[in-house]
This record gives structure tokens, C-alpha cells and sequence, in this order.
């Protein structure tokens, strides 16, 4: 397919904005996602976005950060509010194989971080990460196909919504399960002298794990370069 990228106008990216706490609120704590009926009915850029060619945001690989407009951080986010806003129609209506986490009102972040990482460094991210694995791969169909439980999947459809990996990308739903592993990642790229980062999402529930504090230790001590990005 060829179709350009969708573009949101300003009337639509400014209902975008204003409304990531109502559509936050809206998500029950069991992901039944009935009350968000009205708010997706209103969105009519959601059907172009999904219409339009999936791998729209381009892989870190293929970027000029010089190159860049600024409003392209928008329009990304849009995208990725898209495909959030299509995988909770999609969990409803029973399509998706298991649960699914989104990134609701958090898409902005992965984005402008995604713009000055090299195709290199090494990104691990959590049960809420799916704004970050595209941000990182701008692989949509990859995500969808997971999530659906498909071969052609980002892991062959048996990770699911929490389990994605696609070069140096990698996710985990356990709850500061990552901490560890992205300071070894480090530790690796220290050993071998390579100028590259290890990149580290954690939320707020993954700092009342004891596991975390052990990596920002370590971290400090031993390990090469990992920040990590709450």
C-alpha cells in the first residue's frame, strides 16, 4: 500500500489533547472498555489513521533527526493514539488473543525520545509499551498481528500485548521485570566499547519493586550507559 500518512487538523489534535484524561478515566480496571463507545464515535480521524498505510512513523534506523519538522511529534502521537484507540474497539469486540495494556495519553514521551536514539541502542519497556515499540520500529502491523495473535506477529503471536521484541526492542509485563536486564545490556555494550544506550521505561507501580533499586544501584556502580525514562 501506498497511501500517505494520515494527518490530524487542528480542531482534531486539540480534541486529541484535551481529552487523554476522559479517555484515560474512561478504561476500567478490567479493560471492558464499554464507557469510550461515545468518545470513538466523534473521532473521525480514527478511520482514516486506520485506513492508511500502518508503518506511517518511521524506524529510528531511517531517520534524520536534522529533518524533522517539530509537528511531526504531533502528528506521530496521533497515529499512535489511533492505533491505541483501534486495539481497545478491537478487545471489546473479542478479536484480541488475551488482554491488552495501552499507552492512552502517554504517546507523546516515546516519541520525542525516539527522535535522538540510534538504530543501535537497545530500548526495554513495560506492560504499557506500546507507544514505545512503535515509536522505536514504527512496526503497526507488527503490533496488531501480535496482539491478534498471529504468526507474522513482533513474536510470532504468542507474546501478545506485554511481550513485544523486534531487533533491540523488548517488553515484559512484569513490574520492574526489565530494570535488570537493561542494566545488563549495558553492562554488555560497556564490555564492548560501543558508543550506544540502553533506554529504560518504568511507571509509577514498578517503583514499590525492590528489584528496581537493586538495577539503579548496579546501574551506577558497574554498568555502562541506561537511563531510565519514568
Amino acid at each position: 500500500m501506498t497511501s500517505e500518512a494520515p494527518q490530524c487538523d487542528a480542531r482534531e489534535e486539540e480534541t486529541l489533547l484535551a481529552t487523554n484524561d476522559t479517555v484515560a478515566a474512561s478504561i476500567s480496571v478490567d479493560g471492558a472498555c464499554r464507557q469510550q463507545s461515545t468518545f470513538l464515535a466523534g473521532m473521525k480521524w480514527l478511520d482514516r489513521a486506520m485506513s492508511a498505510r500502518f508503518s506511517s512513523i518511521r524506524p529510528v534506523a531511517d531517520r534524520d533527526l536534522d529533518g524533522l519538522p517539530l509537528d511531526s511529534l504531533i502528528h506521530d502521537a496521533c497515529k499512535i493514539r489511533g492505533a491505541e484507540t483501534k486495539l481497545l474497539e478491537l478487545f471489546a469486540a473479542g478479536e484480541l488473543s488475551g488482554t491488552v495494556h495501552t499507552c492512552v495519553g502517554q504517546e507523546l514521551f516515546p516519541i520525542v525520545l525516539a527522535r535522538y536514539l540510534c538504530a543501535d541502542d537497545y530500548v526495554v519497556s513495560n506492560h504499557r509499551g506500546h507507544g514505545h515499540y512503535l515509536s522505536v520500529t514504527g512496526d503497526f502491523e507488527g503490533l496488531f498481528a501480535e496482539v491478534m495473535g498471529r504468526t507474522s506477529g513482533a513474536s510470532g503471536g504468542y507474546g501478545g500485548s506485554q511481550h513485544l521484541r523486534k531487533a533491540r526492542f523488548y517488553s515484559n509485563g512484569i513490574q520492574g521485570g526489565m530494570t535488570p536486564i537493561a542494566v545488563g545490556l549495558a553492562q554488555a555494550l560497556k564490555e564492548e566499547s560501543a558508543r550506544n544506550l540502553s533506554v529504560c521505561f518504568i511507571g509509577d507501580g514498578t517503583l514499590g519493586e525492590g528489584v528496581v533499586y537493586e538495577a539503579f544501584k548496579l546501574g551506577c556502580k558497574v554498568a555502562g550507559p541506561s537511563p531510565f525514562c519514568h
